[in-house]
């Protein structure tokens, strides 16, 4: 064990997910049907205060403020199954046996801490939202007054263009800069079991140093991702484009576009789940990799893995020995 490259890290999360399939799916399927019970408990609970403020003839504004204290609980408790896929992916470096039930039990008792992360990131992206948003305005406000829309164009027309460009490039890359600084504060969370704050801050510290290298290898996992997903989209495409050619062949009449259609729609259905249940555990699994990559690298936690195997095997090799020492006595 030691510090891997690129592939070693996405050929072994892949192994991992072969590995912890069934874990990994059973899990999946408990956490979304515990996650519907309380979307459909929310469904109801907001109905009836809503009732009940229509009917007491309180302040509207109450309503809108208790649905969405709901749906941010909410959404950390379904984001919070991270915390868990973070777990059961760690069990190779932790050398510790994780099941289902273990997992959805770290994810429901770091809701609080899942939510306040959150909440503090969106704090801190805050200001750079309101400068983007400032120089979107100023945009939209020189768009009116130029001569575009008349389809005239000069040279500060053009000028114009690129420097829209430009703006929302830098949007875009500031978007996945920010994802990236915090894209460990959910493993600090689940395997170092620190706090919102220090979670946060140790985050930023894996990531230093290695910022470019980190955001490459994130967009490289989403991208593999897509690709794995969009592969099995166009496998469908094809095999049902080779229906409808034996249905031509046949004689039998089909609609070309309706037929496309209707097999789009029902196979959308197994691909979304295949997709939540396998393929898109994958892109947590290797930024779990990543991280304790990092941790490699900058703790030498490898290291501290290896001393600590060593010492659970001499524990292991002095029990048996005197276990057989007991029985020969």
């Amino acid at each position: 064990m030691g510090i891997m490259g690129l592939t070693e890290i996405m050929d072994r999360s892949l192994e991992i997910l072969k590995k912890y399939i069934k874990t990994i799916v059973i899990f999946n399927l408990a956490y979304g049907a515990i996650s519907f019970c309380m979307i459909l408990g929310f469904v109801i609970v907001g109905s009836i205060l809503t009732a009940i403020i229509i009917g007491l003839k309180l302040s509207v504004v109450i309503i809108p403020i208790a649905f969405s204290i709901f749906g941010i609980g909410i959404f950390a408790f379904i984001i919070s199954f991270k915390i868990g896929l973070i777990k059961i992916s760690s069990q190779e470096f932790l050398q510790e046996k994780i099941y289902a039930s273990q997992a959805i039990g770290d994810s429901f008792r770091k809701t609080l801490r899942v939510l306040g992360v959150l909440v503090m990131e969106t704090l801190l992206f805050i200001p750079v939202i309101a400068i983007f948003a400032g120089i979107g305005y100023w945009t939209y406000i020189s768009f009116k007054q130029s001569m575009i829309f008349s389809g005239m164009y000069d040279k500060s027309e053009i000028g114009l263009i690129i420097i829209s460009i430009v703006i929302a490039l830098l949007a875009i890359f500031s978007l996945f800069s920010y994802i990236t600084i915090f894209c460990f504060s959910f493993q600090v969370l689940a395997i170092e079991d620190k706090g919102v704050f220090a979670s946060l801050k140790r985050s930023f510290n894996l990531v230093k140093g290695d910022f470019f290298k980190i955001l490459g290898c994130s967009i490289l996992f989403s991208l593999s991702i897509y690709a794995i997903t969009s592969s099995l989209q166009s496998f469908i495409g094809i095999v049902a484009s080779l229906i409808y050619m034996i249905l031509k062949f046949l004689n039998v009449t089909q609609d070309f576009l309706a037929y496309i259609t209707l097999v789009y729609t029902y196979a959308q259905w197994p691909i979304n789940i295949l997709s939540w249940l396998v393929i898109s555990p994958l892109g947590t699994i290797m930024i779990t990799h990543l991280y304790y990559n990092q941790r490699f690298k900058k703790d030498g936690f490898d290291i501290v893995l290896e001393l600590n195997k060593i010492q659970k095997d001499n524990e292991k090799e002095q029990l048996s020995e005197c276990t057989q020492y007991n029985h020969s006595i």
